[in-house]
């Protein structure tokens, strides 16, 4: 069950469950969305359950006849289940949750110990469910959205390094989320009183953007607030196999994020922040390279530019990572290893 809302992550995970049926997991998708808006709503939860509001309410009936002949609830996203909702739900609940930005206090603490197991895809927030008193708390990476594990066209596909695009790649929202809240609200007022501002410095991933920039090193990028204007999946993937490297750049604390994973998964060598957290998931230097400025930025592009064989070696290995650990497959194994060690429930029949 998951809440996501956009096309790009519904294909994903529409592929991930047939990966799942694949080695032969029993697995049904449920979309939150097509019953109920989790995204709106998720916030004032309680004051909804309170006042017996009547669409949460037949969501919850809903899911609990859906919950009846089932062993094993997985939970995509984990908003949107009030807890006293989920005391009543008896099977096995597993918690997901990838804590990007502030919503580890704001949703996740609130219900995380109603379910049984925490699969947590940012590695440094596992500390603040242990300090929730979560007890079976443990890593579930959060994979790649645009690498498909099960096409095997992609490894026939992918350009070799040495004749890919040596510009900079980013595919994503070049604003990001506010540094402060009401800045939406702000930019909405504005807006109605037709008063053109530029509130670029109140959004963090803008004003990187816009320093990097200023240093004269070009940034190729795609999606909201781009030039290049919004990117569909199919164009993600051209882009992604045609690339030499990629910045990466997180809203708040990581490594958290598909991106991560897709530029190691289609071999672009990946220049990422969260530089000190980064051994969690790729080792800085040798699979991923890790930076904490503008200025450290340039300066390892330019680097790496002008010596390609090393970055040749770092993307290759980061690759090899993936495939190794990393796949959906592999999530899948090493979701299921836990559920055995600690219910013995076996996921994946032998």
């Amino acid at each position: 069950m998951h809440s996501n809302n956009d096309a790009s992550a519904d294909i994903m995970h529409r592929e991930r469950v047939q990966i799942a049926k694949n080695i032969g997991i029993d697995i049904e998708e449920l979309r939150m969305q097509d019953h109920f808006d989790v995204a709106r709503s998720c916030r004032n939860i309680d004051s909804l359950y309170k006042k017996k509001d009547l669409r949460l309410l037949r969501f919850y009936e809903y899911l609990e006849k859906k919950f009846n002949n089932k062993d094993v609830l997985i939970h995509f996203g984990g908003a949107g289940l009030h807890k006293k909702f989920l005391e009543r739900i008896k099977l096995l609940k597993i918690f997901h949750f990838a804590d990007d930005p502030d919503s580890t206090n704001q949703i996740s603490k609130r219900v995380a110990n109603y379910y049984d197991i925490q699969a947590i895809s940012n590695p440094t927030c596992i500390p603040n469910y242990l300090n929730f008193g979560c007890k079976n708390v443990f890593f579930w990476p959060l994979g790649a959205q645009f690498y498909r594990d099960d096409n095997l066209n992609f490894e026939s596909n992918i350009l070799p390094f040495t004749k890919r695009n040596p510009e900079l790649l980013f595919i994503g929202d070049r604003f990001g989320i506010p540094k402060y809240r009401g800045v939406e609200k702000l930019k909405k007022a504005l807006k109605l009183l037709k008063v053109r501002k530029e509130l670029s410095f109140l959004y963090k991933k803008k004003g990187f953007f816009q320093e990097i920039e200023s240093k004269e090193l070009k940034v190729n990028g795609y999606g909201n607030g781009w030039d290049n204007g919004f990117c569909s999946t199919i164009k993600a993937i051209e882009l992604y196999k045609n690339y030499m490297f990629g910045i990466n750049i997180h809203n708040s604390s990581g490594p958290i994020n598909f991106r991560l994973y897709d530029l190691a998964a289609f071999g672009v060598c990946q220049f990422c922040d969260c530089k000190n957290t980064l051994d969690f998931v790729f080792k800085d230097g040798k699979e991923i390279i890790g930076y904490s400025s503008a200025d450290e930025l340039v300066d390892l592009y330019y680097f790496y530019f002008k010596h390609k064989s090393l970055a040749e070696k770092i993307a290759n290995n980061a690759r090899k990572r993936y495939l190794k650990e990393y796949t959906s497959m592999n999530l899948w194994k090493k979701l299921n290893k836990y559920v055995k060690n600690f219910t013995g429930i076996n996921l994946i029949p032998k």
